[in-house]
């Protein structure tokens, strides 16, 4: 990637990264909505790191790689203190394989 389109993307992931950061649900909200806040976050910020080592050093970034530092302490403090919600996205990835129905037929 360009050099001049490596800084577009990473403000680009920036924006939408402040947003989301912006949008923590509160303490009340729904477990649905911690996970599903839990899953963007982590998401938009495993884009931003595949970026970061092209950014590493240069001039003009230290700032907003910082923030990505903060978004990602946030990210960790929120997982932690809402370990139900956390949960109700782990479960979905555990190895157990019990009572999952054989597919059949071609796949395409």
């Amino acid at each position: 990637m360009t050099s001049p389109a490596l800084k577009n993307t990473f403000k680009g992931l920036c924006g939408i990264a402040r947003a989301i950061f912006k949008s923590l649900p509160s303490a009340e909200a729904s477990d649905q909505t911690k996970s599903g806040w839990i899953m963007r976050a982590a998401g938009i910020l495993g884009h931003i790191e595949e970026l970061l080592p092209g950014l590493q050093g240069r001039p003009g970034f230290g700032r907003a790689i910082a923030e990505v530092d903060t978004w990602r302490i946030t990210l960790e403090i929120f997982k932690a203190s809402n370990a139900i919600a956390v949960g109700n996205v782990d479960e979905l990835f555990s190895d157990e394989m019990n009572n999952i129905p054989e597919r059949s037929g071609r796949h395409p």
